[in-house]
């Protein structure tokens, strides 16, 4: 199918009139039913039922139009691309992530974004623990690779990007760092942190639990910190157990801290997140490249980890 047949098929579609159509594409009549019959002889069957009053997509035709659709906007959307970056007109995403795991991913999806999207730019920073979503209501950050779950009003909840096991980080002299693997159970008797800066009590508490599974509270300290080094300072004081993903012991290994598998812990989960209303192509595209680079990192850590080297 020509170009100016595809964008007759897909007008009559939309407009289900003759006249509508023809007004939309500046042609005539005559000549909208000339093309559709064109590509109809073309494909063999009959895409629309025409009467008198109504014009009617048939199976054929549904089809045709939601295989079709995508593909016409795709290649509208890489044309616009072309054009702004022809005339030098570039924009900008910053995309904020938490630790150092999120951060090899940002820094791998602005890489496959610089092939995929020229005209856009992805600027990247780190946000601390404490500033939790903030930086997306500043502006600091027009998207955020975040701990979930995020339960705001205002911000949107993209794709899942990791899902991890749980450990525990406790002082390298605590009587429960010989264990090879801990429960929730053992950490009944010791203390979590409390919740840092502006994260809220319901992220903290999915993370840490104030109970322990047979009900046994665990309590906190108001020991306040922003950044995991010095939550993982507060650990190696003895002040504190923590909890946290993978990250924590194939990023912050410290000779003063230990990490040990809760094997009785949900898994931890990041995803990407937005403020709402700014779900565009722009957003979308990033998307795209976040979870590409999710998954090839995950590829790779897994083929090292075959391979007897560390991810």
């Amino acid at each position: 199918m020509e170009r100016h047949e595809i964008e007759t098929f897909l007008a009559l579609y939309e407009e289900l009139h003759f006249g509508r159509t023809a007004d939309r594409l500046g042609l005539s009549g005559g000549r909208v039913s000339q093309i559709v019959k064109t590509i109809e002889r073309r494909i063999g069957a009959e895409l629309f039922v025409r009467t008198s009053r109504r014009v009617e997509p048939t199976e054929l035709g549904r089809g045709l139009y939601h295989d079709l659709h995508p593909h016409h906007l795709a290649i509208l959307e890489a044309v616009a691309r072309a054009r702004r970056a022809a005339r030098g007109d570039r924009r900008t995403l910053t995309l904020g992530y938490h630790g150092t795991y999120m951060g090899r991913i940002a820094h791998r999806a602005a890489t496959l974004l610089a092939d995929a999207r020229p005209d856009l730019d992805l600027r990247l920073t780190e946000v601390q623990l404490g500033d939790f979503v903030e930086p997306l209501r500043t502006g600091q950050a027009d998207a955020l690779l975040a701990p979930l779950p995020v339960e705001e009003p205002d911000i949107a909840v993209g794709p899942v990007v990791r899902r991890t096991a749980t450990y525990a980080a406790l002082a390298a002299g605590d009587p429960l760092a010989g264990r090879e693997t801990l429960s929730l159970e053992d950490l009944a008797d010791r203390r979590f942190p409390a919740p840092p800066g502006s994260v809220p009590a319901y992220l903290w508490d999915r993370h840490l639990p104030r109970t322990s599974p047979s009900g046994r509270p665990i309590p906190r300290t108001g020991s306040g910190f922003a950044t995991y080094a010095e939550m993982l300072a507060m650990v190696a004081e003895g002040t504190v157990v923590t909890v946290g993903d993978s990250q924590l012991p194939d990023y912050y290994g410290r000779p003063d801290v230990v990490y040990r598998l809760l094997t009785d812990a949900p898994p931890l989960t990041h995803g990407l997140v937005h403020r709402r209303g700014t779900d565009g192509e722009d957003h979308r595209a990033l998307a795209r490249a976040v979870v590409e680079a999710a998954a090839r990192l995950e590829l790779e850590d897994s083929a090292d980890v075959k391979d007897g080297v560390p991810a």
